[in-house]
């Protein structure tokens, strides 16, 4: 009894932590996207330009709150795309916001040095990073409660890191952002995925799915397979679905 006993208190007191924590790092996160909103109407006010680009540092510190606040712990998870976790529509104004806010005007910024993201693929943690926001996005991006106003800046994030020309990334993208970009969510066009193939090909498959940077659970082909398959109907294309369209055509018709 007395072992039982301090087994569920100390699950009781690692769940009540950990929701203790998390409700902290939210309302710190909200404070510091609220503190942003109002350098905004301050700055226009002042009749200067609205657009703030965050130091890369803070940026840096605001992502890796989101990311901790939108992911499962270890236990739970069970795929890498599983490993997304979004509490409430609050992440997703979260996410949005981060995006509009944070990481465009950095973007979008002349001066390499506002980049956020450029300074993460100096390290493995970085490039981790990287891949982990990118597919909080892909998992948002593909849910089906998703409304435009939050997929919107995610489609543009998404095409400004791929190097898509559109209206509203008429600006330059870091030649070292598309490639990576493109060698984790494009990988037959990458580098990356000639050397994927001949991991494939050997005995070392597991090793592969544990490389994190190589991020194959990441491809769009794949994503928009699955996405077009499972997630815009009850459940994947039936195999009869050929039979049914033929009975619904009337014989004169045909």
């Amino acid at each position: 009894r007395k072992s039982s006993a301090t087994t569920i208190q100390s699950i009781f007191r690692a769940v009540k932590s950990n929701q203790t924590l998390v409700q902290k790092e939210r309302e710190i996160l909200k404070q510091r996207l609220t503190d942003l909103s109002t350098l905004r109407t301050l700055l226009t006010k002042a009749g200067k330009s609205p657009v703030y680009v965050p130091p890369p540092a803070t940026a840096t510190s605001m992502i890796r709150q989101m990311l901790f606040l939108t992911r499962l712990i270890p236990f739970q998870r069970i795929d890498d795309f599983e490993e997304v976790l979004v509490r409430s529509t609050a992440d997703l104004d979260f996410l949005k916001n981060m995006i509009e806010h944070v990481i465009m005007p950095g973007i979008k910024a002349k001066d390499g040095e506002l980049d956020p993201i450029l300074p993460w693929f100096e390290s493995p943690e970085g490039r981790i990073r990287f891949l982990r926001l990118l597919r909080l996005c892909l998992a948002v991006a593909t849910t089906r409660s998703i409304v435009p106003s939050t997929l919107t800046p995610i489609v543009i994030f998404l095409c400004s890191i791929l190097g898509i020309p559109s209206p509203d990334n008429q600006f330059c993208i870091r030649d070292t952002i598309v490639k990576i970009a493109r060698a984790m969510l494009l990988p037959i066009y990458s580098p990356v995925a000639e050397a994927s193939k001949s991991v494939r090909s050997s005995s070392k498959v597991g090793a592969m799915k544990q490389n994190a940077l190589l991020g194959p659970s990441l491809d769009l082909i794949q994503i928009l397979r699955r996405h077009l398959l499972f997630n815009t109907g009850s459940g994947a294309i039936p195999p009869n679905a050929e039979s049914m369209r033929q009975s619904c055509i009337p014989a004169k018709e045909r």
